[in-house]
């Protein structure tokens, strides 16, 4: 990405002139392909540590955050499961680190600012992943935007084939707006605000497709396909130094956090925890209590909001089921599940809530066979589901819970 400096006088040329120069000049630099760097999944303590602190120097650098004592950058979304922290290295050192935070129901960062904007695209159907904490060590941001690149590199072919995302989102500041609609087509959404979540610094909400189709689009806007001048190109190329977990079939999120780490990094080691609302300690706290049985009575918090519908954390998935209502049987897909429910992609009616089914589910090695009762349906009030039915299991899954904790956690680098 050694791209060459563009003369202020050509700021005035349209903008698909403009951006088409800057693909002319785009390269991938000769350091981004040095055989002494990995990208990963940051999961042991060391590593994380190491990706929160380059992240906290370099907005700190960047006036995006003043100094903080435990020399880390956390807050609420480093926590959720719904959250990977990507890492690139250099001869086994951390130089530099993006974070993909996968749509939920906490939503997303960007929501505080860009809520109509997210919520515009999630009723178009997509599924967003916000990418945040881009940050590369102060020794390597002189490299021609490699370490950069490389994060980009893994987190498009993570997102895609791991989180199944189809959009991208994020909030840059308005100089790189340019960089990133021109080098990876992404597009602008709404207005140009001082954005709360990095000291009112300005911002501007992108997007991206990140479908095949629409990379594809990407690739040929580039008038080469040499993959060394084709930023996308060079983004779809297999890269022996990528590290990815292996495929866990039906998992759409790779959680790296225990009760442990929860607890060095949220309240030991910095003073998040404590900066949270009630309600944001109690849905954190229940991801923990439902994936491990996790139990701090000094952690343990009561909601006095009478209007706040507490519910158990349901691990989002997509694995296939045999549901049985009545006399009617169909194979579906369950989209997410606890111990004590789950939710079930259904294209036509399946009764009332209270009505009864039967449903059978493997995870891992493991068969389920369970009842459940129908209590709600969503035929589009939910923007995070598809249509179809959450049921209450009859009996909890009990033990089976255990099994969809290790599941979870199975990782091999």
């Amino acid at each position: 990405m050694n791209l060459k400096m563009i003369p202020k006088l050509l700021k005035v040329l349209p903008e698909s002139l403009r951006h088409k120069l800057y693909r002319h000049q785009a390269t991938v630099p000769e350091f981004a392909l040095d055989i002494n760097f990995t990208v990963e999944i940051a999961r042991t303590e060391t590593d994380l540590e190491k990706a929160y602190s380059v992240l906290h120097d370099s907005y700190v650098t960047a006036k995006l955050m003043t100094p903080d004592q435990s020399g880390l950058r956390c807050n609420l979304y480093t926590f959720l499961p719904h959250t990977t922290v990507i890492v690139a290295k250099y001869k086994g050192e951390i130089v530099g680190t993006v974070s993909l935070i996968r749509d939920s129901i906490w939503g997303l960062p960007s929501d505080k600012d860009y809520q109509k904007e997210n919520k515009r695209l999630r009723l178009d159907g997509n599924k967003l992943v916000e990418v945040s904490a881009l940050a590369v060590s102060k020794n390597f941001r002189n490299s021609g935007n490699a370490v950069s690149l490389l994060l980009m590199k893994y987190l498009y072919n993570y997102a895609f084939h791991f989180l199944n995302s189809n959009c991208l989102v994020c909030t840059v500041h308005p100089r790189a707006e340019d960089f990133y609609k021109a080098l990876w087509h992404f597009d602008r959404n709404g207005d140009v605000v001082s954005y709360q979540f990095v000291q009112g610094a300005l911002a501007v909400h992108l997007s991206m497709d990140i479908s095949l189709a629409k990379v594809q689009k990407v690739v040929n806007s580039y008038p080469t396909k040499c993959v060394n001048q084709n930023l996308a190109l060079f983004v779809l190329h297999e890269d022996f130094r990528f590290k990815y977990p292996q495929h866990r079939f039906g998992a759409q999120i790779d959680p790296v956090f225990t009760p442990e780490l929860f607890e060095k990094f949220c309240v030991i080691k910095t003073d998040v925890w404590h900066s949270l609302s009630q309600i944001e300690k109690h849905s954190l706290y229940s991801i923990y209590f439902e994936l491990f049985g996790y139990c701090n009575p000094q952690l343990q918090v009561e909601i006095k909001d009478t209007n706040y519908m507490a519910r158990s954390y349901r691990v989002p998935i997509e694995l296939t089921t045999a549901v049985q209502c009545g006399d009617r049987y169909i194979f579906t897909k369950l989209t997410d599940l606890s111990a004590g429910g789950a939710f079930i992609a259904w294209p036509k009616d399946l009764g009332a809530p209270g009505s009864q089914i039967a449903l059978s589910f493997k995870i891992g090695d493991k068969i389920i066979k369970t009842k459940a009762e129908v209590t709600w349906k969503n035929d589009g009030q939910s923007h995070l589901q598809p249509h179809g039915f959450g049921i209450k299991f009859l009996h909890s899954l009990g033990e089976e819970n255990i099994s969809l904790k290790n599941w979870l956690y199975h990782h091999v680098g």
